[in-house]
């Protein structure tokens, strides 16, 4: 089975990576999927719960460390009610 990253917008950065791998001549072990999926076994409720929380420690900035590490604050404070080890 493929690692799989997500992404907020998995066509487009498919593209990108894609021209990568391909101009190095490598296989491309991975598979990118839209970050949603990552998110389609979290309770509703919570996930609102953790988005307005997240949203005052890590903001929105479309810039790809800062956006991993909000989806993962957002992800595991939805999933499991804490974030203490990834402050």
């Amino acid at each position: 089975m493929p690692q799989v990253v997500y992404s907020d917008a998995p066509d487009f950065d498919q593209g990108w990576v894609g021209q990568i791998f391909e101009t190095a001549n490598i296989d491309q072990k991975f598979q990118i999927m839209d970050q949603n999926q990552l998110l389609d076994d979290v309770d509703p409720m919570a996930y609102s719960f953790a988005e307005r929380t997240i949203t005052d420690i890590a903001p929105r900035t479309h810039r790809a460390d800062a956006d991993a590490y909000r989806l993962a604050l957002l992800y595991h404070l939805a999933k499991y009610g804490e974030i203490t080890n990834l402050l």
